[in-house]
């Protein structure tokens, strides 16, 4: 039997041979921690930030420092991205009819792909164990999964966040290769090879509000 709570309410999935009773006495064992996560849902519904708006000088996090977005001219439609330290430099033509948001996100979910790829590929191998494909999620509520066809999926915002707890989701996907649940067993993996990840758990809850409304829905 799972719970899963977001932003749209709760979803409880059970056998099709549960009695309704076995699934009510569940769902009052579990009472405490559905009130807990309907209410944090709730709430950041309504602390939920605006949207940056995406022009010269807007600070954004990236791998869990601040960069500041600076926009050139280029004679080619090809738009150029410049990575330092402190700063994301990206050369458009002010002809390109693509927006600064489009090219921007599009940059984020690459550099995306490529670090958790090779993150999976690390933590996989030190765990032994095997996922069959990765993709990225654009989900607005949820980090990561992880399916019984050992399909994982990472939500690209995550490269908003600092390695640890790019790593940490990484390491909790992964550990639902060997547990598809959220027993004890499972959390005895994932401590393994992430010594504290109620607060890893704790800070992208914090992160959660903010990172989900840097660009709009709709972008």
């Amino acid at each position: 039997m799972g719970f899963v709570i977001d932003e749209s309410g709760l979803r409880v999935t059970a056998p099709k041979r549960s009695a309704i009773h076995t699934i009510e006495n569940a769902l009052i064992e579990k009472r405490k921690w559905i009130l807990d996560k309907l209410d944090y849902y709730r709430n950041r519904r309504q602390a939920k930030p605006a949207p940056l708006s995406w022009q010269e000088g807007t600070v954004f996090p990236y791998l869990g420092r601040e960069l500041t977005l600076h926009l050139e001219k280029s004679a080619t439609l090809r738009p150029a991205f410049r990575l330092d330290e402190n700063s994301l430099a990206i050369r458009l033509s002010p002809e390109n009819p693509v927006t600064v948001t489009d090219h921007l996100k599009k940059w984020l979910k690459t550099q995306a792909r490529e670090i958790f790829t090779g993150r999976l590929q690390f933590y996989a191998e030190k765990m032994n164990v095997r996922f069959d494909s990765f993709g990225l999620s654009g989900a607005h509520t949820r980090w990561g999964s992880c399916s019984a066809k050992r399909q994982i999926r990472l939500n690209w915002r995550l490269v908003h966040c600092d390695m640890s707890l790019i790593d940490y989701v990484v390491i909790h996907e992964l550990a639902h290769l060997s547990e598809m649940n959220h027993s004890p067993r499972f959390w005895a993996i994932v401590k393994k090879w992430y010594p504290d990840p109620a607060k890893a758990r704790k800070t992208l809850q914090d992160l959660s509000p903010v990172l989900f409304s840097l660009f709009s829905e709709t972008d």
